[in-house]
């Protein structure tokens, strides 16, 4: 007999009411209550949604200087037998130690980094919403 594990595991949410109407069927076909299979098979079903990774949202200065390949070279070059957790640990003392008018410089490329992000949403949104317009009239 096939577990809600299982099911949970095969099954996405597009399948759920067809997976609904197959058990209706069953209960019909073998006298069993359906509210019974549902709940047993289908109702606790709580499907994980993948998250969008291509997605960009704003970055700190922290997050700009994390990135920033002069630093990692001369951490790399510095340290060459180090695991990557250990080179994290570096960046953030490197980062503690710096002083304002260094993180000054990380900042304002933050700073133009998500204007230019969101001007590039902005962007993506009007076009969205023009060829909505196009396929509406197109439907007309």
């Amino acid at each position: 007999m096939v577990t809600q594990n299982k099911l949970l595991s095969i099954y996405s949410e597009s399948m759920i009411p067809f997976l609904s109407f197959i058990l209706k069927d069953i209960s019909e076909n073998f006298n069993i209550n359906h509210e019974t299979l549902y709940n047993h098979y289908l109702g606790n079903i709580k499907i994980k949604r993948k998250r969008n990774t291509n997605k960009k949202g704003t970055m700190t200065s922290y997050a700009i200087f994390l990135k920033d390949s002069k630093i990692i070279d001369q951490i790399k070059e510095r340290y060459p037998n180090k695991k990557f957790g250990e080179y994290s640990k570096i960046k953030g003392e490197i980062w503690r130690t710096m002083s304002s008018t260094d993180k000054d410089g990380y900042k304002a490329k933050a700073i133009q980094y998500n204007k230019e992000l969101k001007e590039k949403k902005l962007k993506e949104k009007k076009e969205k919403e023009e060829e909505n317009k196009n396929e509406i009239i197109e439907e007309i």
